[in-house]
């Protein structure tokens, strides 16, 4: 009798389990870090970024919510380098929460503001995220 109660031919039994325990464990962890880009799936839309919203966005938005974000918590909430891996129903759901946080005034934060007062949103600028944002998320709604 061989290793476990099998019975070994030249070791081939054994081999054979040693290869499961090394391969299996192997492939689990080569899903585990894949990027976001291998994992998604069909039902990832494109959203297009005017170069004015996206000015808005690296002037009052960015500092919390990217990946350079010091903030975690606001990261996790919303993470503008990682809009691009949310799949359809995701994406509706922070478009139209970027256009709701904007319009009852709750984004950026009044102390982010105080600290940065350069991070100020005019009313143009309101209007021009918040349209964007909107008109983003009814497209994808459309499609």
């Amino acid at each position: 009798m061989g290793y476990y109660g099998f019975q070994s031919i030249d070791g081939v039994v054994m081999k054979k389990s040693m290869l499961y325990l090394i391969a299996i464990p192997a492939l689990v962890l080569g899903f585990a870090f894949q990027s976001p880009e291998v994992q998604k799936g069909d039902d990832v839309p494109g959203i297009e970024i005017p170069q004015d919203v996206q000015s808005v966005f690296d002037k009052s938005c960015m500092p919390c919510h990217s990946d350079d974000a010091k903030n975690f918590k606001a990261r996790s909430r919303l993470n503008f380098d990682k809009l691009y891996t949310l799949n359809r129903a995701k994406l509706v759901n922070k478009l139209v929460k970027i256009s709701d946080e904007i319009n009852e005034g709750s984004m950026p934060k009044k102390n982010f503001m105080k600290k940065h007062p350069e991070s100020v949103l005019s009313a143009d600028e309101k209007t021009l995220v918040t349209d964007w944002a909107d008109a983003q998320a009814d497209q994808l709604v459309g499609e």
